[in-house]
């Protein structure tokens, strides 16, 4: 018997809280077309002073961002000014690099045929002084013919 009852008893709380809540949802409704009509909630004019402040301020960042994109593409340019710059720079230090090799190569073959010779005939220091100088003068010898052909370019 106590089972009946107590499903009775839930089943009727259950209905009046249904009912509880709707009939706030009508009051709330109510109440919002209420405040509606009083005049509260009007609808946003295009013209209104907020839309215009808006739209001004609109104006002001997109004219600050093309600004902005203006300035950073005279810095792109001139920095690709620079690198061109600076492309000619290693294209000389490049051509440095190899005159400087090209006499360290000459003095140091030099060296070593001298050296070696002198090795071989028991003469000592001659042949090493002899190749040295020819090694010096044709380091120069390269370094000149380097020289000549890039200033024909």
């Amino acid at each position: 018997m106590l089972r009946p009852l107590t499903r009775l008893r839930l089943t009727s709380s259950r209905a009046t809280i249904i009912r509880f809540f709707n009939k706030r949802a009508n009051e709330r409704s109510a109440c919002h077309r209420a405040f509606a009509e009083s005049g509260h909630m009007k609808e946003v004019d295009n013209g209104t002073g907020e839309d215009r402040d808006l739209h001004e301020r609109l104006e002001r960042l997109s004219g600050a961002i093309e600004k902005k994109r203006s300035e950073t593409a005279e810095n792109d340019k001139r920095q690709a000014e620079q690198s061109a710059i600076g492309g000619e720079t290693g294209k000389a230090m490049a051509q440095g690099f190899r005159m400087l090799a090209e006499l360290v190569a000459g003095v140091l073959v030099g060296t070593l045929i001298g050296w070696q010779i002198d090795q071989w005939t028991g003469l000592s220091p001659l042949f090493l002084i002899v190749f040295l100088l020819l090694g010096v003068a044709a380091g120069f010898w390269n370094m000149m013919k380097l020289a000549s052909t890039s200033t024909k370019r």
